[in-house]
C-alpha cells in the first residue's frame, strides 16, 4: 500500500506545477532574445510590471518592420514573477491549492 501513496502524490504536486506554471507568459524568441510581451500578459501582471521598478527594463525589439515597444527580457520577467508577483496577496489567492489528508 505505501507504494500505491508516493505516485499519487507525485502526480498531484505535477499537476499543481503545471497550473502554477501556467500562470506565467509564454516566452517568445527573436534573433536570440527572449523575451515576454508585456501586452499578452493578464491584466493584474501588466499592470504590477508598468508600475514597478521593471517598467525600466523593458526593451524594444524590431521585428519584420515592426516595433514591439512592451518586451520584458524572459530572465527579468521569471525573477519578478518568483520574486515579486508570487508573493503578493492577489496572485497567492489564483494560485491553486494542495490539501492533503
Amino acid at each position: 500500500m505505501q507504494s500505491n501513496v508516493y505516485p499519487v502524490t507525485k502526480f498531484v504536486l505535477q499537476k499543481y506545477m503545471q497550473v502554477a506554471d501556467s500562470m506565467k507568459a509564454a516566452v517568445e524568441t527573436y534573433k536570440g532574445i527572449e523575451f515576454v510581451r508585456i501586452s499578452t500578459l493578464p491584466e493584474d501582471q501588466k499592470t504590477m510590471i508598468w508600475s514597478s521598478a521593471y517598467k525600466d527594463k523593458v526593451i524594444k525589439i524590431l521585428r519584420d518592420k515592426e516595433l514591439l515597444n512592451d518586451c520584458l527580457p524572459y530572465d527579468q520577467y521569471l525573477h519578478w514573477y518568483k520574486e515579486i508577483y508570487k508573493l503578493t496577496p492577489a496572485a497567492r489567492a489564483k494560485e491553486p491549492k494542495m490539501a492533503f489528508r
